[in-house]
């Protein structure tokens, strides 16, 4: 492994955080794609369109709630246990505020999509947010002592529990309702885990503080919500434009191509923000750290994109029946445009490292302006494909350019960045070519599943070598670190 990641108790922490958030992520793509599959074949697509246009209220006004409270407390270091009162009652008290809000616009989002049982989802929904909040102090203490191990395993067993009661609901016929009605129990479950793991003595609430958290999290806060509202405004649009059956095929499309990016996208940004925040006084070492991070995501993450767009025509009438056929050709557009996502996400960790959150703030909100009129002009030209298309080419766009602005100041060039960005790509899109061509010869003769198997035979190896010849580093960093951890385990 490099000098810039090695060398030091907590970086071998953080990669051990690293690989337990990658096993996370591989356990929740596994679980999250067979729920799926099985959800598919139980729940029409008006079920989907509904859960989806459900979440454009959720998940703005969880967002809404949420302002950074917990990033604070992990920058407080040594301080956290003095911070921890009143950082807790803060998003309490916030987590309440969002829940009156998405009670207040249950029946007006009803009346707005035209779908009555869309008001039935909020009110369930809005349980989870104070509940939710309960777990700021404990969950920043974890993350401060770089406990990822603990933190997926706890999030492992939270995701494989919520997939079986989804399933189990929607088996008795809950609808829509199957996915909302057994999160408030498993986030509860959460928060106690995460207190049992990491108790934080509270102490009582400080006055004087509060300026203090709102001033730091302010920017953090508004990072987020513009963050949430580019998420959010596809299906807003599409409810207002289009029928619930054809927002459903968008939802099940952006879930299958979105779910194992926002996974990872999250999992790697946690681990890599307070391993950065521990190097404030070495920013050289903070970019050393990242571009080694942004160069194994793209190397690791677009391969598994190209593939899973290569295989979509196979994939989805394989898995999900042909009913969801209309949805393949948004897979692969979306699976395709979100695929540079996830390293985005790790630029934006070194600002808020360094605690230039007001700039990641300004950074996110001018490249949003793009997103609207992307989506409106693409569904003028081609419908809810076009929409696809408008997201995946703002994702593109936005992300490399976020990258390019995050680390500009340390002299990063936009070549730099172009190459981060463009190797992966390149080799990825010449193995997923060589793995639609095996797979279209295959297809006829034996079958999707034959197709699919034969792609990612073929592919794999010419991927692998391809990796080793352009980008050697980060390929000889992920193997040796991976081999080693899989070494002791075998032999404990």
């Amino acid at each position: 492994m490099s000098d810039a990641i090695a060398g030091k108790p907590s970086n071998a922490k953080a990669f051990s955080g690293f690989f337990w958030m990658m096993t996370l992520g591989i356990i929740a793509r596994v679980a999250g794609f067979l729920t799926q599959m099985i959800l598919s074949r139980i729940l029409s697509q008006n079920d989907f369109g509904e859960i989806g246009l459900a979440y454009t209220v959720i998940t703005v006004a969880t967002m809404a709630s949420n302002f950074g409270v917990d990033d604070v407390l992990v920058q407080r270091g040594k301080q956290l246990g003095l911070w921890a009162s009143t950082g807790l009652i803060i998003s309490f008290v916030l987590g309440l505020i969002g829940a009156v809000a998405i009670i207040v616009a249950a029946p007006i989002a009803a009346t707005y999509y035209h779908i009555p049982r869309i008001s039935d989802i909020l009110l369930i929904a809005s349980v989870t947010l104070p509940i939710t909040a309960l777990a700021t102090p404990a969950l920043a203490k974890l993350r401060q002592d770089l406990r990822f191990r603990s933190v997926s395993a706890i999030t492992g067993v939270e995701i494989l529990v919520t997939s079986c009661a989804t399933i189990l609901l929607a088996k008795l016929g809950f609808g829509a309702l199957s996915f909302v009605l057994p999160v408030p129990f498993t986030i509860a479950g959460r928060v106690i885990a995460y207190w049992v793991l990491a108790p934080v003595p509270l102490t009582r609430f400080r006055f004087r503080l509060v300026p203090r958290i709102f001033g730091r999290s302010l920017a953090v806060w508004a990072h987020r919500v513009v963050v949430t509202l580019i998420s959010q405004a596809d299906y807003v649009l599409l409810g207002l434009m289009t029928t619930t059956e054809k927002v459903g095929y968008y939802y099940f499309a952006f879930r299958l191509a979105n779910q194992p990016l926002m996974i990872m996208a999250n999992s790697l940004q946690s681990i890599l923000f307070p391993l950065l925040t521990q190097h404030q006084r070495d920013e050289k070492r903070q970019l050393r750290i990242l571009l080694r991070v942004l160069s194994a995501v793209n190397f690791v993450v677009m391969p598994v994109c190209f593939l899973q767009a290569t295989a979509a025509p196979w994939l989805v009438p394989l898995f999900f029946g042909d009913k969801w056929a209309p949805a393949v050709i948004l897979v692969e557009i979306l699976t395709l445009g979100l695929c540079v996502e996830a390293a985005a996400w790790q630029a934006g960790a070194l600002l808020s490292a360094r605690g230039n959150f007001v700039a990641t703030f300004k950074y996110t909100f001018l490249l949003s302006l793009m997103f609207v009129p992307f989506i409106v002009l693409g569904y003028h030209l081609a419908g809810v494909t076009g929409v696809a298309y408008g997201v995946a080419a703002y994702y593109l766009i936005s992300s490399a350019a976020f990258t390019y602005l995050a680390l500009r100041k340390d002299s990063v060039t936009l070549k730099s960045v172009a190459y981060l960005y463009g190797i992966p790509a390149s080799i990825s899109f010449v193995t997923a070519a060589v793995g639609r061509v095996v797979g279209n010869y295959v297809v006829d003769q034996a079958g999707y599943f034959a197709a699919i198997a034969a792609a990612g035979l073929v592919g794999l190896p010419v991927y692998l070598l391809l990796w080793r010849s352009f980008g050697r580093d980060s390929f000889d960093m992920i193997f040796e670190k991976v081999t080693g951890r899989l070494g002791k385990f075998f032999r404990k």
